[in-house]
């Protein structure tokens, strides 16, 4: 059977997620100058430093932590929820929106994302996308227990765009989590392993690994062609 769907990720796939964590630490160093407890800049630089050194979901408490900020006064929380509820400055990767530009009508297209959904949507909001494609499952709508690899979302999406699941690719870059829920509901699928992205060194899931790897989305047309081929053999 022919692709005649493609589901694409969100985070490191359409865009890159690193423009979002840099604009968060922007919004919560806004955040913390304004509010007189630090010099502008002062919080984006040591939040910057402590996520470059590894990921860790202690970034913000070190970052408050070695400036010397009254976690009474800033708690932590709160300058969570100033990062996750921000209206972000990212844009697509240029190979992505020529992609999507290119391939609007030729594929009934789709997004699965993971993550809280406020921040998600907003991500969505600033990329302009949801107009480029017919349906975006969030994720986080079901609950944090649905997010990938649950297949639910997968489900969700299959049913909005009314397809056979062989009829269906789904596109991420994150092997942890994005292709054992596209194989458990039936879906071939494709990673766009991109350098500088943050997952670019992860291995797949032992037997969930996706069917064809690729680097940009220049080569996704070609393994879509690929797959369809194989998959009428």
């Amino acid at each position: 059977m022919h692709i005649q769907g493609v589901v694409l990720d969100l985070d490191d796939t359409l865009y890159p997620e690193i423009s979002y964590v840099d604009s968060g630490f922007r919004a919560v160093d806004k955040f913390l100058s304004e509010a007189g407890a630090c010099q502008y800049g002062e919080f984006f630089c040591a939040a910057k430093s402590w996520f470059e050194a590894g990921p860790s979901s202690r970034v913000f408490d070190n970052a408050i932590e070695t400036m010397g900020i009254s976690l009474d006064r800033f708690p932590i929380s709160e300058l969570v929820r100033v990062y996750r509820e921000h209206s972000p400055t990212i844009r697509l990767f240029p190979d992505a929106e020529a992609w999507l530009i290119r391939n609007q009508g030729q594929y009934l297209l789709g997004i699965i994302t993971d993550g809280f959904a406020i921040s998600q949507r907003r991500k969505v909001i600033a990329l302009e996308i949801e107009n480029r494609v017919s349906s975006i499952v969030y994720s986080d709508d079901f609950g944090r227990t649905f997010w990938k690899p649950h297949s639910r979302p997968y489900r969700e999406i299959q049913s909005r765009l009314g397809l056979r699941p062989e009829a269906l690719v789904y596109v991420g870059d994150n092997p942890t989590k994005d292709f054992k829920g596209a194989r458990e509901v039936g879906w071939h699928s494709i990673r766009i392993r991109r350098n500088g992205t943050l997952h670019q060194f992860l291995e797949p899931l032992p037997g969930f690994e996706p069917d064809i790897e690729i680097s940009r989305f220049d080569e996704l047309n070609a393994a879509l062609i690929n797959i369809s081929l194989l998959s009428n053999k």
